[in-house]
């Protein structure tokens, strides 16, 4: 299983959520979001960080912003 952690909440980002969360073979780890709000109807709320120092160490991380 692939980790992923994503950082931005635009529209890229929530694409990418998505995508990732119907694929059983990529575990989503974090969402980073200076707006937590912006994705919260996507992601669960223990996903979502706004602190860089709170990033995991996972596979893959994604800039989309």
């Amino acid at each position: 299983m692939i980790q992923v952690t994503i950082i931005g909440s635009g529209n890229v980002a929530r694409h990418l959520i998505k995508a990732f969360s119907e694929k059983a073979e990529i575990e989503l780890v974090q969402v980073f979001s200076r707006k937590p709000e912006a994705v919260i109807d996507i992601v669960t709320s223990n996903k979502i960080i706004s602190d860089y120092n709170h990033l995991q160490t996972v596979d893959v991380m994604i800039i989309a912003v």
